[in-house]
C-alpha cells in the first residue's frame, strides 16, 4: 500500500513478486491438501505427505528422472556448469551473489547458463558473462550435466538430474532449503570463498557407488497405471485426515 500511495507500480509488483516467491513452500503444502491422490517421488516425500494426513499417497519415483538411463555423457561437455537462479532478492544483491559464484570458477572450464525470471534476474543478467547461454535443448542438456565434473547454482537440477546422472552438485545458498540432498550435493552459503572450498570438496567426491532416493526411471508408467486403476469416481470433495 505504501507503494502504491508513491505511485511506484513497479516497486510495488516487484513487492508482491518477492512475497510471493517466499511464498512457494506454503504453495507446495496448500496444493498437497487440495490434492486428494498424490505421487511421491521418495520414500521421505510419501512419508511426510503421509505425517501431513493425507491418504491415498503412492511412491511411484520422479518423472524427472525417465528417460535418464539412457543419457550418454557429451565428451565435450566443460568441467563445471553453472546455473544460479534469484530468490528474490534485489538486483544488486541478486549481481553481487552472481559475480562472487563466478569469480569463484573463474579458474575452469565452463558453461554459464541465463537463470529463470523470478525477481532478481535483472541483476543476475547484468554480471553474466557475453557467453552465457539461454536454453539448452533437453537431450543437449542432459548430456552436458552427464558429462561436467560438476553443476554450481541453486538449481533443483543440481539435486536431482545430477544426483540420477552422479555429476556432483554445489548447492549455494537458502533456495533448494528442506529439499532432499542426495550424497552428489554439497552445500554452501554464497560467497567467492564458499564457493571455492565447496566446489574443491565435490570434485573430489567419488559417485560411483551412489545410490539416488527418485525412482527407478519408470514414474510416468507406474501414474499412468495407478490411475487407470484408481475409482477416481468415488473420491468425494470432502476430505479426511488420516491421523
Amino acid at each position: 500500500n505504501a507503494y502504491r500511495a508513491a505511485g511506484d507500480m513497479e516497486s510495488c509488483t516487484r513487492l508482491q513478486l518477492y512475497h510471493l516467491k517466499q511464498a512457494d513452500e506454503a504453495m507446495r503444502h496448500a496444493i498437497s491438501k487440495l490434492a486428494h491422490v498424490h505421487f511421491a517421488a521418495t520414500a521421505q516425500s510419501r512419508s511426510r505427505l503421509i505425517r501431513m494426513g493425507e491418504r491415498n499417497v503412492h511412491r511411484t519415483g520422479s518423472p524427472a528422472v525417465d528417460g535418464l538411463l539412457d543419457v550418454k555423457a557429451a565428451t565435450d561437455a566443460p568441467a563445471v556448469i553453472v546455473l544460479q537462479h534469484p530468490t528474490g532478492a534485489p538486483d544488486a544483491q541478486e549481481a553481487t551473489w552472481m559475480r562472487q559464484t563466478l569469480a569463484a570458477t573463474k579458474s575452469y572450464t565452463r558453461l554459464v547458463m541465463s537463470p529463470n525470471t523470478d525477481p532478481g534476474a535483472a541483476g543476475i543478467g547484468r554480471v553474466l558473462p557475453s557467453d552465457a547461454v539461454y536454453h539448452l535443448p533437453r537431450a543437449r542438456w542432459l548430456s552436458t550435466l552427464a558429462g561436467a565434473k560438476a553443476i554450481v547454482g541453486n538449481s533443483s537440477a543440481g539435486l536431482i538430474e545430477a544426483a540420477v546422472l552422479k555429476t556432483p552438485c554445489v548447492n549455494i545458498g537458502p533456495r533448494q532449503a528442506g529439499r532432499e540432498k542426495p550424497a552428489n550435493v554439497i552445500d554452501c552459503d554464497y560467497g567467492e570463498a564458499n564457493v571455492r572450498r565447496a566446489l574443491a570438496k565435490a570434485l573430489k567426491l567419488d559417485l560411483r557407488r551412489m545410490r539416488h532416493p527418485y525412482g527407478d526411471g519408470r514414474a510416468g508408467g507406474r501414474i499412468a497405471e495407478l490411475l487407470s486403476k484408481f475409482p477416481l469416481d468415488k473420491i468425494t470433495i470432502r476430505k479426511h485426515n488420516a491421523y
